[in-house]
Formats: C-alpha cells, sequence, structure tokens
C-alpha cells in the first residue's frame, strides 16, 4: 500500500520501554490493574458529545485518545503489558488523524492490538489526491471491521473530491454492534450532500442495526427507501440530519417511528427544499414523550407547522425556533399564529426550569428573539420524567426574519417578544445574568417595560449603548425599581459605530447611579466596557466604591482599573494617551 507517513513515529512511540521510569516508591506504581484499568477507559472517552463528529475530530494540535494510550503503554513493563493485554482500550483509542500519521506500519500493529474489541472509528478523513489514506487504508479498515465497528464518527474534509463509492456501501451492510453513527461534512449547509445516489435505493444498514442510538447526518442524501420504517429507528435517542432534500411530509413517517428520541435536529438546503403545503403538514400528528431538544430549519411556514404537530416532551429544555422567509410573505396572522404555536414550548420550559441567564434582543437591525440558559441541576422536582438529556443547550427564540430587511414599520419588536414572556414573569425572577440588545426609537421598549420590572434578581447586566438611552427612560418611573440587585454593568457595542462617548451618557450614569442610594438598594460595584470609551469619566469618582475598568485600544494604551473614591479621578480620562491619534 501507497500510504505517505513515516513510520518512525511508530517506533518513537513503542521502543525504549524503559525510557520513562516511575519511581518505586510513587502510588501510582502500586495501583492495582482493575484501577489503572478504568483510567486508560476514562482516557479514552472523547466527550459527552455523542454524534457530534467536528467536537471528536480534535485538531492537528489536540493530543487524542491513541497519543495518550500510546504514551501509556511507554511508562514502564507493567503498564505496556497491562494495555497489551487489553484490545478494548487500543479499539477505543483509532483517532484517525493520528492513524495516518504512524505510517503503514504503525496502523496495522494498532489495528492488531484490538484484537476482536468493539471499535471506534473518528476524526477527520482528507479527501486528498497527493494520498492513498482513504482508499488505501481507511475505507479497507472499515471494510473489514464493519460488524465490530460501534462508534463511528467522522468527519470528511471534501475540499479536493469525494470518498470512494465503496465506503457508501459498506453502510448498506448489517451493523450488529454499531451504536453511533455520525457521518458529517466539514462545511455542511453550503453544498448538496457528498453522495446524492451510491446508496441507490438500498437501506441503511440493511434494516439492521440492533445498538444504535445516536444518527447524525449531513454527507449522504438519504432517502425513504434508505430509512423508512427501519427498525432501528425505533430506538434512535438523537436524530440529527442537515443539508436534507426529502420532503418534510415524508419525513413525517420517519418521525412516527421514533418514540424514544430525545433530540431531533433537521436543516433542509434552502434551494432544494420548495415550498410543500404547510397545511398537508399540519394534518399530522407526532408524539414524541421523550422529546427535550428540537430544532427544524426549512421555512417559516413548514417551521411552524412542525412545530405545531410535533408534541414533545413537557420537559422540553432545549429549543430553537429560527424561521427563515421573506418577509413581505409574513402577515400579521402569522405573527400571531407564530405566539400561539411557541407558548406550549415556553410553558413547558419555564414550567420545569430556574432561569439563570438570558439574553433579550429588541433590535431590529440586529435580532429580535431571547434566549434562555437555565442552571445546571435546577429542574423542579415536580418534572414529570427524566429523560437524562446530555444537552445544556438553551431555548432560543429568534425571530428576526419575521421583520425582515429593513425592519417592517408594521412589526414591533418589543410587543412580540413581551407578549410571549407575559405569562413566565415571575419566573424570570431567577435570572442573575441579563444581555439586552435594546433598539432606542420614539416609542421604545414600551412594551418590555414590565418585564425589565420582572427582573428582579439580576446581578450582573450586559447592554448595548442604545440600550443605556432604553433603560434610562425607564428610571425617569420614580415608582418603580429595576435590577434592585445590579452589582455589575458592562456596556457592550452591538452595530453601535463609535464607542461610548462620556458627556453624552454622562446624566445617564448618574440617574443610574444615585438613584439607586435614593431607592436604598445596593450600589452597583463594577462598571466595564467592552470597548474602550471616549472622554473624561472622572464624573464617576463621587460614587465611592465603584470599581470601573476601561479596556486597552489593542495599540499603545493598557487597560485601566480604577476604584472610584480613592483619589485619583485624572485616571478615568479615557483620551490620555490618544494625542498620538
Amino acid at each position: 500500500m501507497a500510504v505517505s507517513a513515516d513510520s518512525s513515529t511508530m517506533s518513537e512511540l513503542t521502543t525504549d520501554l524503559d525510557q520513562i521510569h516511575i519511581r518505586h516508591s510513587s502510588p501510582i506504581s502500586t495501583l492495582h490493574e482493575d484501577v489503572l484499568g478504568h483510567i486508560f477507559l476514562l482516557n479514552t472517552d472523547m466527550g459527552i458529545s455523542l454524534g457530534d463528529a467536528h467536537f471528536w475530530a480534535k485538531t492537528e494540535s489536540a493530543i487524542s485518545a491513541l497519543d495518550t494510550t500510546l504514551i501509556s503503554s511507554r511508562v514502564c513493563r507493567r503498564w505496556r503489558s497491562l494495555l497489551l493485554d487489553w484490545p478494548i482500550i487500543w479499539g477505543r483509542s483509532l483517532h484517525l488523524d493520528r492513524l495516518c500519521k504512524l505510517g503503514e506500519e504503525g496502523w496495522k500493529e494498532i489495528i492488531r492490538r484490538t484484537g476482536a474489541a468493539p471499535l471506534w472509528l473518528v476524526g477527520y478523513i482528507k479527501i486528498d489526491p497527493s494520498t492513498d489514506f482513504v482508499a488505501d487504508v481507511f475505507v479497507p479498515l472499515v471494510q473489514a471491521n464493519w460488524c465490530r465497528v460501534q462508534t463511528f464518527c467522522v468527519c470528511i474534509r471534501d475540499d479536493e473530491g469525494m470518498p470512494p463509492p465503496e465506503l457508501f456501501q459498506v453502510f448498506t451492510q448489517s451493523a450488529p454492534m454499531l451504536e453511533i453513527f455520525a457521518l458529517q461534512k466539514k462545511n455542511a449547509g453550503e453544498g448538496v450532500p457528498l453522495s446524492a445516489s451510491d446508496l441507490q435505493g438500498v437501506r441503511l444498514f440493511n434494516g439492521s442495526a440492533p445498538r444504535l442510538c445516536f444518527l447524525c447526518n449531513s454527507a449522504i442524501a438519504l432517502t425513504m427507501p434508505n430509512i423508512g420504517h427501519a427498525s432501528w429507528l425505533g430506538q434512535l435517542r438523537l436524530l440529527k440530519l442537515s443539508d436534507l432534500k426529502m420532503p418534510p411530509i415524508e419525513l413525517l413517517a420517519v418521525l412516527r417511528c421514533t418514540p424514544l428520541l430525545e433530540s431531533l435536529y433537521l436543516r433542509w438546503l434552502p434551494w432544494s427544499a420548495g415550498l410543500p403545503n404547510a397545511d398537508a403538514i399540519e394534518s399530522h400528528s407526532i408524539n414524541l414523550p421523550h422529546l427535550v431538544n428540537l430544532r427544524a430549519c426549512h421555512s417559516f411556514h413548514v417551521d411552524l407547522a412542525l412545530i405545531r404537530i410535533i408534541r414533545p416532551s413537557r420537559d422540553c429544555s432545549s429549543f430553537k425556533f429560527l424561521p427563515v422567509c421573506p418577509a413581505e410573505t409574513i402577515s400579521q396572522e402569522d405573527v400571531a399564529a407564530t405566539i400561539e404555536a411557541l407558548t406550549p414550548y415556553l410553558d413547558g420550559y419555564f414550567s420545569f426550569r430556574k432561569v439563570r441567564s438570558a439574553s433579550i434582543w429588541a433590535s431590529p437591525d440586529v435580532d429580535i428573539g431571547f434566549e434562555m440558559n437555565h442552571a445546571e441541576g435546577s429542574r423542579d422536582e415536580n418534572r414529570p420524567r427524566d429523560t437524562n438529556s446530555r444537552s445544556s443547550s438553551p431555548l432560543t427564540i429568534n425571530l428576526s426574519s419575521l421583520a425582515g430587511y429593513p425592519p417592517r414599520p408594521d412589526l414591533d419588536p418589543d410587543s412580540l417578544i413581551a407578549a410571549l414572556l407575559k405569562p413566565h414573569l415571575a419566573q424570570l425572577s431567577s435570572v442573575q445574568n441579563l444581555n439586552l440588545i435594546l433598539s432606542c426609537h420614539d416609542k421604545s421598549c414600551v412594551a418590555l417595560e414590565t418585564t425589565m420590572e420582572a427582573l428582579q434578581g439580576v446581578e450582573s447586566l450586559t447592554i448595548s449603548k442604545s440600550g443605556l438611552h432604553v433603560l434610562d427612560r425607564y428610571l425617569d418611573d420614580n415608582t418603580k425599581v429595576f435590577f434592585p440587585r445590579l452589582q455589575k454593568l458592562i456596556v457592550k457595542l452591538v452595530n453601535d459605530g463609535w464607542p461610548v462617548i462620556a458627556h453624552v451618557v454622562k446624566d445617564i450614569f448618574v440617574k443610574l447611579l444615585s438613584g439607586r442610594g435614593v431607592a436604598c438598594i445596593l450600589p452597583v460595584r463594577y462598571l466595564e466596557f467592552d470597548r474602550r470609551p471616549f472622554g473624561d469619566w472622572s464624573f464617576l469618582d463621587e460614587f465611592d466604591g465603584l470599581t470601573v475598568t476601561l479596556p486597552g485600544d489593542n495599540r499603545t494604551l493598557p487597560p485601566t482599573i480604577y476604584v472610584c473614591g480613592t483619589g485619583s479621578p485624572e485616571t478615568l480620562n479615557a483620551d490620555t494617551g490618544r494625542e498620538h491619534w
């Protein structure tokens, strides 16, 4: 085989076994072999992002499980002997990038050490005419050992070609050991699947994969003959299909066969998706009682129809709604229908989650929507079931495409967000970290005032520059207290042009900081900017104990940190050192 790799790499890793010695007095040298075996197994556990080939396929500089297993086998003769007696360790260490670099002698030796153990094949394969690794090594390896592949998590770099058809033909064979199958393109979403016809109507895994739980694909253009009514659908817990060409109405037949599904991600190619009849989709109903993670991306009306007919777990903790649509096709009735369709998801989320972090975007030039992050372990004890979700992804509602660009004058983003959050104002009191991107206009954020007032637990507030002016309007009402527990304020630029200028926002800061003393609530302790502001900020020196951080300018000015009231207000002149401009 013409494998262009240096076999000396393997020699360096497997010779001179006693070059690295552990003193006999070291406790690790006396560990029981069962403990050592557990440690070695933990080393091969490549993470909890099951089905994510990009996560498993580490970068060139990362240390893989194969690296550390080889190094461990050189520590001492006892460790080497133990590792050679445990084929399962080597079977779980097959990182493709590293195998490629070991040379023919090296990778053959590693495969020999796996014995008859289950195999974890993970990493990138690069379709490169200058090397024969894929055709001469990877494909024959998969062909010869497919019956014992337990994890197949591969990301294809397709810059210069396509994998040989023999690789796809392997996937039509039964997979008795397969539990995780993830075949992805590096740039999923930027083109058609690599192979639209290699399966040619043949059933994926020959319809037999009795252990399969995770299926992730963006490289094969799957059709109904490939996966329809397959027995393994009934045991899937994660289904992630990108670059889909299968019509949504056909996919519904697949989803009916996945009662145990916990995570569902569907994305169609926008230029090939067509515009199916959303009413035809809504005539169906899909019950997925264990589903806690959901995202569908086709078009507005199809996305809306799918979230209406899919009935997830009441404990659905991760939900993304980011429809793509031309604004002129969306009516006010569609906006009302969106609120109605999203309400059950929000009701379920807030009923069984304590939200710790939130982002609210009410700026048509940036985004319209919100994102909620719950604290790990914060699930309500009365929640209906333990779905054992591995995801800590947020609940995301992004309605920017409803507004269009330039923004539709008849759509009030503030009212849209306020309507969705209104039933859950009491639950917002648990939010500790808040990110606000608000747009300042004549009627800006009137509808959101009640929402802001409900955020009583916020300790850290990140706000856009234009959002400061909106906050100033809220502060005009002396009968209301906003953010009574606020300790840290961060001013962030978001498409706002020039940095904050001191004299422009001086009155806002004075009103915000001094008003807290009048209201007898805790003072703000920290003020930060994500970019160095302009002007003289020495007026802040009257607020004793306030720590102000002015970042550097990435040129010559270093960051400035000053505690107000300590006698050096000139430190707060952000223009000092800018004379050379």
